[in-house]
């Protein structure tokens, strides 16, 4: 609690009746929690009818998004509308591995021959 209070990380707090409220804590004791929220009037909630308290999932989203971005790489360019693209989508054929040639059946005469070691 007193890293999301310095912090002011965004949280997600669900009651015992199931609503859920969006803000920061701004305060918090052994008995309740000041909610502020943005927009909207802060809350004093008794902890005693808190089920959960969360990291907002927007946040988490976008600490993501801000680990996976790498400030090396430079950002790709889009070509333009109606423009080729410089790769085409590939596309991936599975073909099966040839199977040894142990017998073979000609279709124009319907004869069969096997192929030995050695003839």
């Amino acid at each position: 609690m007193r890293f999301l209070s310095e912090k002011q990380v965004p949280v997600t707090v669900k009651l015992r009746d199931g609503e859920a409220v969006y803000g920061w804590i701004e305060y918090f004791d052994d008995r309740m929690i000041r909610l502020t929220r943005e927009g909207k009037p802060n809350l004093f909630i008794y902890k005693n009818q808190i089920r959960t308290i969360s990291e907002s999932y927007r946040n988490i989203e976008a600490r993501r998004r801000e680990r996976s971005r790498t400030p090396a790489s430079p950002p790709v360019a889009l070509p333009a509308p109606g423009a080729a693209a410089p790769y085409p989508n590939p596309v991936i054929a599975l073909v099966p591995a040839p199977l040894p040639d142990t017998h073979c059946i000609d279709a124009s005469s319907g004869s069969s021959s096997r192929d030995e070691p050695g003839s």
